[in-house]
């Protein structure tokens, strides 16, 4: 396990010494499963994201709206390539693992949208990932307007007013109040992002009873 160990902080010491906004989210996400897998294959699964990314940006038109960019990457992501959320194991700790997702086209809302970020990039699409409470989304700006999709229902843009009932559904303060929406709807960096995936792979294994892993 030492040898593990040293492997994966390594790779992760590698990545956070470069600035955040630098960082590939994808490998970052992998090198964290690289703890959890050791014979992990990280640039495979990199030379994938690179396929998937080529075969996108092939179908761009120069003059395609942000809207219709998004609805072809949600064609690809969903139709295609056939990625979901895993709603009826949605606690299954290879929701968090990016290689696993990768595989098995299942993920949670986190894990989904760093693959979608990624693709998005290659479409010239402004996506940025959003740690809204208890569920994790995409934001999209253009000009003229805001997108707030959620990764985890098939790219579903929600509203403001939907934004709302989810964040009364998923967090209230002490006094049972609903917090404001727009700090909740701010871009997080890939730290944060890759810091919400490892708590929400302890919870599931926390969850699961495995209290080895979760302590890792």
């Amino acid at each position: 396990m030492q040898s593990v160990d040293v492997k994966f902080s390594d790779a992760w010491r590698h990545i956070v010494a470069l600035p955040d906004q630098s960082w590939r989210l994808a490998e970052a996400a992998l090198c964290a499963a690289s703890h959890e897998y050791p014979d992990l294959q990280i640039k495979d699964y990199l030379t994938r994201l690179d396929v998937m990314q080529h075969e996108l940006a092939r179908r761009v038109a120069t003059d395609m709206t942000m809207d219709s960019r998004i609805t072809l990457l949600n064609h690809y992501f969903f139709e295609e390539q056939g990625f979901a959320g895993n709603a009826a194991e949605y606690y299954d700790p290879r929701n968090s693992y990016l290689n696993e997702v990768l595989d098995r086209k299942l993920g949670i809302p986190i894990s989904l949208s760093i693959i979608y970020l990624e693709l998005a990039q290659a479409i010239h699409i402004n996506a940025y990932g959003i740690n809204f409470p208890g569920h994790f989304l995409v934001g999209v700006e253009a000009a003229d307007r805001r997108w707030y999709l959620d990764v985890f229902d098939q790219g579903r843009d929600l509203s403001s007013s939907e934004l709302k009932i989810l964040l009364s559904k998923l967090h209230k303060d002490d006094q049972g109040m609903l917090p404001e929406l727009a700090p909740r709807l701010k871009p997080a960096s890939n730290l944060m992002i890759i810091v919400r995936l490892l708590r929400n792979l302890k919870k599931a294994y926390i969850d699961k009873q495995d209290v080895g892993r979760a302590l890792h």
